[in-house]
């Protein structure tokens, strides 16, 4: 977004610089002003084409800069277009001796759970046989 924004605000400035130009105009030095139409003990200043050359070179390099600007966006936009490598490692392997050692740590206990069904529907509870209360 910010380098399209200042692409903007190089083109604009190219166009201002651009529209402002004068073409070929007398500049008349009255004193210690300037001005386009001659005045009493003025003076007339030539102007230089290489002070065009000079001035030409900033909107040059905004020109390339401009440019470069695009082509970075370009590539970004394609990178981006891209999908995105995902690295999933595979899962490490339980050596024998792993769980060997694990069952021998804790005697009596299993590591997984396994569940039972509950007794057949024609089961009779057992009771407890207790104290008999007197």
């Amino acid at each position: 977004m910010n380098r399209k924004l200042v692409a903007l605000a190089c083109c604009a400035a190219l166009a201002t610089s651009l529209s402002t130009t004068a073409a070929a105009q007398a500049i008349y030095k009255c004193g210690s002003s300037y001005s386009q139409s001659p005045c009493e003990g003025g003076t007339t200043l030539h102007t230089d084409a290489s002070r065009r050359e000079t001035a030409r070179a900033p909107d040059d390099m905004a020109k390339r800069q401009a440019r470069l600007a695009d082509a970075m966006e370009k590539a970004r936009l394609q990178e981006e277009a891209k999908p995105a490598s995902v690295y999933i490692p595979a899962p490490k392997p339980v050596s024998t001796e792993e769980t060997k050692k694990i069952q021998m740590t804790q005697p009596g206990k299993v590591k997984y759970f396994t569940a039972i069904a509950p007794g057949e529907p024609g089961d009779s509870k057992k009771k407890k046989k207790g104290k008999k209360k007197a």
